[in-house]
C-alpha cells in the first residue's frame, strides 16, 4: 500500500507528539498492517455475506476482531504501552461510532444481508459489498486510530483509557472535524488497487493465526499478536 494523503498527515502528527519516535520502517509497518488487516476483514467480509440474513452482523463481528488485532500491532511498532482490553474497547467504539454516525457502513450491512437471498447474482453483490466495507472499516478505524493516540498519548508513550466515556467523546470530536467522505474514498481506491495488483489473492494464500488473522511463517511456534499457540493449529 502506498503512503495516502490522509496516512501521512496523520503519521506526521503522531510523529510530532512522539518527540520524533517514528521512522521509515516503522511507518512501512504501519502501513503493511493497515493493508493486511483491510484487506483479511474485506475477506472474511466476503465470505460470511453469503449467510442470508445474518451475513452482514457476521461481518461486522470480524471486523471488531480484525481491527483489534491492527490496533495491537501498530501499538507494538511504536512501542505504545496498552492492554488488550483496552484495545479491545478502542476498536469497539470506532468502529461502533463509525457505523452510528455514518449510515452509509450500517446501510451496507443491511443490503447485503438482504440481496444474499437472492440466488447467485444475490451472493456475488452481497460478497462484493461487504468485501468492501470490510476494508472501509479496517482503513478508516485505523486513520481514526492514530488520530486519537496522538491526542491522548501520554510523552512516556503510555496512555491509559480511565473514562469510557471521554474517550468516546474524543471519537466522535475526531470524526466530526475530519473529511470522511475523502476518507471514505481514499480507502475505496486503496481497495481497488490491492484487487488489480493482485494482493488480496496474496493474503488469502497466507496462513493465518485462527485467533486474530495474523500471517505467519512455517516454524513460528505462536502468534506475534495474540500469542495464539500455532503449533496447537498446525496439527
Amino acid at each position: 500500500m502506498n503512503i495516502t494523503p490522509f496516512l501521512a498527515k496523520a503519521f506526521q502528527e503522531l510523529d510530532n507528539k512522539m518527540q520524533g519516535i517514528l521512522n521509515g520502517t516503522k511507518i512501512e509497518s504501519i502501513k503493511e498492517t493497515i493493508s493486511y488487516y483491510a484487506i483479511a476483514a474485506a475477506i472474511a467480509s466476503m465470505i460470511a455475506a453469503v449467510v442470508p440474513g445474518g451475513g452482514g452482523l457476521i461481518a461486522a463481528a470480524a471486523q471488531v476482531g480484525f481491527l483489534w488485532a491492527t490496533y495491537v500491532k501498530i501499538n507494538k511498532t511504536i512501542g505504545l504501552s496498552m492492554t488488550d482490553e483496552t484495545s479491545k474497547f478502542l476498536a469497539n467504539a470506532i468502529l461502533t461510532n463509525l457505523i452510528t454516525y455514518y449510515g452509509a457502513l450500517l446501510a451496507g450491512h443491511i443490503v447485503a444481508s438482504v440481496v444474499a437471498f437472492i440466488p447467485i447474482a444475490g451472493s456475488a453483490l452481497a460478497a462484493a459489498a461487504e468485501g468492501l466495507i470490510g476494508y472501509t472499516a479496517i482503513y478508516v478505524s485505523a486513520y481514526i486510530y492514530i488520530k486519537l493516540i496522538t491526542r491522548v498519548v501520554k510523552p512516556d508513550g503510555s496512555i491509559e483509557i480511565a473514562d469510557k466515556d471521554k474517550t468516546s467523546d474524543i471519537i466522535k470530536q475526531i470524526m466530526a472535524r475530519e473529511d470522511m467522505k475523502g476518507l471514505v474514498k481514499e480507502s475505496t481506491k486503496q481497495f481497488k488497487d490491492a484487487q488489480k495488483s493482485g494482493a488480496i489473492d496474496a493474503v488469502k494464500a497466507l496462513k493465518r493465526c485462527p485467533e486474530c488473522g495474523t500471517p505467519y511463517s512455517e516454524g513460528d511456534h505462536f502468534c506475534s499478536v495474540c500469542g495464539h499457540d500455532l503449533t496447537k493449529s498446525n496439527k
